[in-house]
């Protein structure tokens, strides 16, 4: 990044190669972490960020500040989690308690979203986020609980009524969620992308794209242990239907 981190006299340094002098120092820190739009520091157990012009953009006074995807900063502070740019503007304000960034790779192209969890008062919510072409946070889907599976491409909320399966797709190079089942229960299924579901107190089985591979007809489904069959019982006896998937 043609800067150099130095000490000298217990204070830091950063020196400019192509400036030939330094843009930083001296200061009073333990560290200094070179980054591809910035330089974050470390003192007192803080952590802050400056500019490659000497600027200081975040104050030292940040629990963690953690580079995504070289153009964001996820912040904590007082275990609370936000999402910021290098010039410091923060896209999620830090009121998260969990703040966890996904890429994915749809059609040959990267995409981000992030998986929040805000707890309120009263209740805790969890929000799936994209960041749009304006920098500002769009929420795809808030719920109660919000799973990920399949490599990060199919989402599993539970609602106040059930629980529904969405797929994360991406069309004209945007994010978007769309529903494929929803019953009264599912559960990820022991086959690989497989889900259970449970409605009207039957059950069944479907894949990752929300096609039925079981029909919802049985009292349960039991997995092979030894192959991609499951055994389906319509009641609890020994009389079973079987079903590759």
């Amino acid at each position: 990044h043609n800067h150099i981190v130095y000490t000298k006299n217990s204070k830091l340094y950063i020196y400019s190669l192509e400036k030939q002098t330094n843009i930083l120092g001296p200061l009073d820190c333990e560290k200094a972490i070179i980054q591809p739009k910035g330089i974050f520091i470390k003192s007192n157990g803080k952590k802050g960020l400056y500019d490659y012009t000497g600027k200081e953009i975040l104050k030292c006074e940040w629990d963690e500040l953690k580079l995504f995807s070289n153009d964001y900063i996820i912040t904590k502070k007082n275990s609370k989690y936000g999402l910021c740019l290098f010039n410091g503007k923060h896209i999620l304000s830090c009121q998260y308690t969990n703040l966890i960034p996904h890429s994915i790779e749809i059609e040959k192209q990267i995409h981000t979203y992030f998986h929040v969890t805000y707890t309120g008062n009263k209740d805790t919510k969890e929000t799936i986020f994209i960041i749009d072409d304006q920098l500002k946070p769009k929420s795809l889907i808030t719920s109660y609980q919000i799973l990920i599976f399949d490599w990060v491409k199919t989402i599993l909320v539970s609602t106040a009524t059930g629980y529904a399966l969405y797929k994360i797709q991406a069309i004209n190079n945007r994010i978007l969620i769309s529903k494929l089942i929803s019953a009264d229960i599912i559960q990820p299924f022991a086959h690989g992308n497989y889900y259970k579901i449970y409605q009207n107190n039957k059950c069944g089985v479907c894949d990752s794209n929300g096609i039925i591979r079981v029909p919802i007809k049985y009292k349960t489904i039991q997995p092979s242990r030894i192959s991609s069959k499951v055994y389906a019982y319509k009641a609890w006896l020994p009389i079973q239907e079987v079903y590759q998937i």
